[in-house]
């Protein structure tokens, strides 16, 4: 089964570690990063300075924390 924005999970974890959830199942912001869940098992990372970061799988229930460490250094990488 695929992984999507439908499976709560990973935006819990991600509105408790500071992000805001702009659009309810599709778009998290913190400050001038954003990520996107595209219609698929995909999440898309953007931030202000560079338009499409990267390019990651939802994570499956119970790597949320992998997940979110994966993301931050993402971010980390591309500032």
């Amino acid at each position: 089964m695929p992984y999507t924005a439908a499976q709560p999970w990973f935006g819990e974890a991600l509105r408790a570690a500071g992000w805001e959830e702009v659009m309810p199942f599709v778009e998290f912001r913190r400050g001038h990063q954003t990520i996107i869940f595209d219609t698929s098992s995909r999440i898309e990372l953007y931030s202000d300075k560079n338009s499409r970061i990267a390019d990651l799988p939802v994570p499956e229930r119970g790597h949320e924390q992998e997940a979110l460490l994966v993301v931050e250094q993402s971010f980390a990488a591309a500032s």
